[in-house]
């Protein structure tokens, strides 16, 4: 199913906390926060028919704690996000309306640290607080914003839940201005919550050409409008140094190599 499928504290960006972003934009079917977690919801259940969601509690808690830190230092901290992990080798990200998350334990297996899984989930976080999701669904051939008011208001959610489904066989991915913003935010949310920076363009480097896991396709979301991925590192990490986010934090291992070992041992 194509999927949308989808990085010191003494710093004064980290300071106030809320330092300033560009504004999200605005999908054209205006909603508030309850509505766009409904929709979210159906498209959840709808696109879960055809995964197998894991169910390792002591995995599950890590990447929810790792990613509720972020969501509520996010620009939208007021839709109750939910962090999943979907089986399968392949490296995966999904991010939903609603603040739906989903991370594959194939993608989890090959990152090293854990200011990388913080990278991960902060590039999803930053896509939902841009809107993304649901501006992209407004795109799809025969979805628009008339499709999305037919999801929500279908007379019980089972049928919400089926026209979910036609809904999400026409997404794709997010264009690359979309990535661009997206990869800007992603290094701001990891330095409000003390992750490092430069977990973000190692996670990347995980799958070049070269790297101890080999290259894969990073990411299937990030597969239409994304650059290269060596030019996507070396932008990053130019745009660390300009925003002044080079500070030293450390990406150490210790702390992750726990839960490596137990999405190792659940293949």
């Amino acid at each position: 199913m194509p999927i949308f499928l989808l990085l010191a504290l003494g710093l004064p960006i980290l300071l106030s906390g809320c330092a300033s972003t560009r504004q999200a934009a605005q999908p054209a079917l205006e909603m508030n926060d309850g509505q766009e977690r409904v929709l979210g919801a159906r498209l959840a259940a709808a696109f879960e028919e055809g995964e197998s969601v894991y169910v390792d509690k002591t995995v599950l808690a890590y990447v929810n704690q790792i990613g509720q830190k972020l969501a509520r230092l996010s620009d939208k901290p007021t839709i109750p996000y939910t962090f999943r992990v979907l089986r399968g080798e392949a490296p995966r990200g999904v991010v939903l309306p609603g603040g739906y998350i989903y991370v594959s334990a194939g993608l989890l297996r090959r990152l090293r640290s854990q200011c990388e899984v913080a990278a991960v989930l902060a590039h999803m976080v930053a896509h939902a607080a841009l809107n993304h999701p649901a501006m992209a669904l407004e795109k799809v051939k025969g979805v628009g914003p008339d499709g999305i008011r037919e999801i929500l208001e279908a007379p019980d959610r089972m049928a919400g839940v089926e026209r979910a489904k036609s809904a999400l066989q026409g997404w794709k991915g997010f264009p690359r201005e979309w990535e661009a913003d997206a990869d800007r935010l992603t290094l701001l949310y990891l330095s409000r919550t003390a992750f490092a920076s430069e977990g973000y363009p190692k996670s990347i480097e995980a799958f070049l050409p070269g790297s101890a896991t080999g290259p894969v396709e990073y990411w299937e979301w990030a597969s239409w409008g994304a650059p290269p991925l060596d030019k996507r590192v070396s932008s990053l990490r130019e745009e660390i140094a300009s925003m002044g986010l080079d500070v030293g934090l450390p990406c150490e291992q210790q702390a992750y190599a726990p839960i490596r070992a137990r999405l190792g041992a659940a293949r």
